[in-house]
């Protein structure tokens, strides 16, 4: 998945098509996890730095780091979510080897 101006993306799908390669647009509100959150970050951050976390009530995995969440995230956790890659295989890794299916991944 890529993330950019309409302009670059259209030019990259130009040049895949161009190569073979069948390519999707995604109809999408924002470029979540790209550089164009970037002017966000600050203030988003601020706005969650008021709200009092608590651990997860539950098991919960990280899309940062693809482990389960140890402790409570904060602000910065949420800002390095918003903007950082997420970690999908890694989450559906750990899944696994903790032999949950997707059925009832959320009893864990």
């Amino acid at each position: 998945m890529v993330s950019g101006h309409a302009e670059e993306i259209d030019r990259l799908r130009t040049a895949l098509r161009d190569a073979g390669v069948d390519s999707v647009r995604l109809t999408v509100t924002h470029a979540f996890h790209s550089r164009l959150l970037d002017p966000i970050l600050e203030e988003f951050e601020a706005g969650l730095s008021s709200c009092e976390f608590s651990p997860p009530a539950i098991p919960m995995l990280s899309n940062l780091s693809g482990t389960l969440l140890q402790v409570a995230p904060d602000a910065r956790y949420w800002r390095n979510h918003l903007r950082q890659t997420v970690r999908f295989t890694a989450c559906l890794e750990q899944l696994q080897a903790l032999n949950v299916s997707s059925t009832d991944a959320y009893e864990l």
